[in-house]
């Protein structure tokens, strides 16, 4: 009885020891997590640009730059297009101008429609 007794007592001082040990690395792998993070912290902080205010301000004025430039060259070019489109109207309405004064002319003089229908 008694052997079976400080065979439990041993069984129990392991068992404590394990849990000991399983607590003790637990505690290791959660101190090594947090030197993990604050080693990527440490990285960041020195290899990536602090955004604060200013760099926002500084990239947004980048951004804007050529926003306006891509703006401005649309604006010209529609510009151009409507005047490049006012310019064929003007003409077109001159020509068909120029036609109908042809024609009337051609129609009043009976010369010139015999020598328009031999032609």
């Amino acid at each position: 009885m008694r052997r079976i007794s400080e065979s439990a007592a041993s069984v129990g001082r392991i068992e404590q020891a394990a849990r000991d040990a399983a607590a003790a690395t637990a505690a290791e792998v959660d101190r090594m997590v947090a030197d993990q993070s604050d080693a990527f912290r440490e990285l960041a902080q020195l290899y990536l640009p602090r955004l604060d205010d200013d760099v926002e301000r500084d990239g947004w004025s980048e951004v804007r730059a050529t926003l306006q430039s891509i703006i401005l060259r649309k604006e010209d070019a529609r510009r151009l297009a409507s005047s490049r489109f006012h310019l064929a109207a003007e003409q077109r309405a001159t020509a068909e101008a120029r036609w109908k004064a042809l024609s009337d002319r051609a129609a009043n003089c009976p010369h010139a429609a015999t020598n328009l229908r031999n032609n």
